[in-house]
């Protein structure tokens, strides 16, 4: 942890940026979306070390399947993030850029090291989990929204729209002291 600070310390540094307390979340950001990557990667290659499949197998097999979805979140966090350069407060606008560029740098590091680590490391499938009740729980969930496709897409789609447009009436300042009651000494 102390080495993604360090790193994430000298990359604001050489870009002029100052650390500020909003922007020491971003390592906990980056590790949060690189770990679910990695988790991704070798609990399918676990998955398909138990379906027989050889080790380099499981691993280009793990690869091929979650290439897009990882790729696809690591995308759409390092796009959103820089959306808080529209924040008048110039420490978002170093959270976002920097937290942009490392989850970035998080998914190519996901899909290049770890695969490689992998094929050195002695594999070996591990034991079946168990179904547990959330396990049954969320099956039955996911049957439930097969079964009513339609439904669930009209609810879906109608709750979006209105969140969205309930989204207008939100605003943004940053004026920390309309933060606390007038009651407050501060």
């Amino acid at each position: 942890m102390a080495t993604v600070i360090e790193d994430l310390t000298g990359r604001a540094g050489a870009l002029g940026m100052k650390l500020a307390p909003m922007t020491t979340i971003a390592p906990n950001i980056i590790w949060a979306l690189a770990i679910a990557d990695c988790i991704h990667i070798t609990s399918l290659v676990q998955k398909n070390l138990r379906a027989g499949l050889d080790k380099t197998a499981a691993i280009y097999g793990s690869l091929r399947k979650n290439f897009t979805a990882i790729f696809i979140a690591s995308a759409t966090t390092a796009v959103g993030f820089p959306s808080l350069n529209y924040s008048d407060a110039p420490r978002f606008q170093y959270l976002g850029n920097l937290t942009a560029f490392d989850v970035f740098a998080a998914w190519i590091w996901a899909i290049t090291f770890v695969p490689a680590f992998l094929c050195f490391m002695p594999l070996k499938p591990a034991a079946e989990s168990k179904n547990g009740l959330l396990v049954r729980f969320l099956a039955g969930f996911t049957d439930m929204v097969i079964n009513n496709a339609r439904s669930v897409l009209i609810i879906s789609g109608t709750s979006s729209v209105v969140l969205i447009a309930l989204a207008f009436s939100n605003s943004l300042d940053n004026g920390r002291s309309t933060y606390f009651s007038k009651r407050l000494k501060i």
